[in-house]
């Protein structure tokens, strides 16, 4: 038996599981990449499979899953161009240990291992960060703003509370 002496950033950084109070980690939220596509690979061969598939852009990756950029067709492609004549550099790209409420509301990610393999795609939660406890802080700011150095009554607060909510 060998000891891991990386990390556990370096673990998590790999895809591997993690147990504890902090998460849920996108490891959790990973789906298939919907289209992958090899650099060698004809525009026009992509281009019907990103159709059947019913999506915009495909990860150019290598025969060993490393993302090596992202192709999205283009008017003036060459039919008969491969992906690596015309595809975008690598993308933006996240680590599986990043937080699924770190993410904006909706949108995906890249998330590939430390070693720039893909894993998968992450999206966001729907309608907005799940960080409850960053929305607590930033109310508190708020009050303590609003009320300066003095200590607001609970009827205060909650008025200044309601006062803040967007009418319905």
């Amino acid at each position: 038996m060998a000891d891991y002496v990386d990390g556990k950033a370096d673990w998590m950084a790999h895809g591997l599981p993690v147990e504890g109070e902090a998460g849920p980690f996108l490891t959790s939220a990973l789906a298939e990449a919907p289209l992958t596509a090899a650099p060698g690979d004809r525009v026009e061969a992509v281009v019907a499979r990103l159709r059947r598939a019913g999506v915009t852009a495909a990860l150019v990756t290598s025969p060993e899953g490393l993302v090596l950029g992202r192709y999205e067709p283009a008017d003036d492609d060459d039919p008969g161009a491969a992906l690596l004549e015309v595809m975008a550099g690598v993308p933006a790209t996240v680590r599986p240990s990043l937080e699924i409420g770190d993410l904006e509301a909706g949108r995906s990610v890249t998330v590939t291992a430390a070693d720039g393999r893909l894993l998968g795609v992450a999206t966001g939660p729907p309608g907005g960060s799940t960080d409850v406890a960053q929305e607590v802080h930033d109310l508190a700011e708020a009050v303590a703003e609003h009320f300066g150095d003095r200590t607001p009554s609970e009827d205060e607060v909650e008025d200044f509370l309601r006062q803040r909510q967007p009418p319905s």
